[in-house]
């Protein structure tokens, strides 16, 4: 198992990988150990607004979501060497 280096001057990026802005998630799906997170946004130019254009779309490991919502609500300071463990990068506190 290797530790991920969150220093940011050690983290790069090989390739521009863009932001991209989400309103939520549409649909998980189940990939044996993993989870994808389809995320979209509502489309107003398709027919009545209605519809939602799917924009990206995350794969993880499922053990991982309990502590991915952690992070998310700022509550990282020990899940780092977990999240690696599962494959994922590690949080930067």
């Amino acid at each position: 198992m290797s530790k991920l280096n969150t220093n940011p001057a050690d983290v790069i990026e090989p390739f521009g990988v863009a932001d991209v802005f989400c309103e939520g998630v549409v649909r998980t799906q189940q990939l044996g150990p993993c989870t994808r997170l389809t995320f979209a946004v509502s489309d107003m130019v398709y027919g009545n607004g209605a519809a939602s254009s799917v924009v990206a779309k995350l794969v993880i490991p499922t053990a991982a979501i309990p502590d991915l919502i952690l992070a998310l609500q700022g509550r990282s300071e020990d899940l780092n060497d977990r999240l690696v463990a599962f494959g994922c990068p590690a949080v930067a506190n």
